[in-house]
């Protein structure tokens, strides 16, 4: 039986009028939402923050047929971490553990539409 999948969700925030920001989060055990990652800078149009958001979750996904998986139940019910310790991962954090395999990146956001 496959992994659990990860409830992974892609949300965009406009801090400021006009400045767009993708964000990754994760569903808790405790029904609670973790941030995973988020933009380093805003985008001019929701529509451009939403497909980076989606190209970020993209790349955390070995395999977009069969989706997130965590690499056992336990990841997948992990608690949410303490208050203060959710902070947006930088490129020195460890990857998440997903299942082996994974594809080469791909610049395609599930059909979203986005121009090359």
């Amino acid at each position: 039986m496959p992994a659990p999948l990860r409830s992974i969700a892609v949300h965009v925030t406009e801090p400021e009028t006009g400045a767009f920001q993708w964000a990754l989060a994760e569903l808790c055990a405790d029904h609670t939402w973790s941030e995973l990652q988020s933009a380093d800078a805003s985008c001019s149009t929701y529509k451009e923050a939403v497909a980076n958001g989606l190209l970020a979750l993209q790349a955390l996904i070995p395999d977009l047929d069969t989706g997130p998986r965590a690499a056992s139940a336990d990841q997948h019910r992990r608690p949410r971490p303490e208050r203060g310790a959710g902070r947006v991962r930088s490129e020195e954090d460890e990857e998440p553990i997903l299942d082996e395999g994974a594809s080469p990146s791909r610049r395609s956001v599930f059909g979203f539409g986005l121009a090359n």
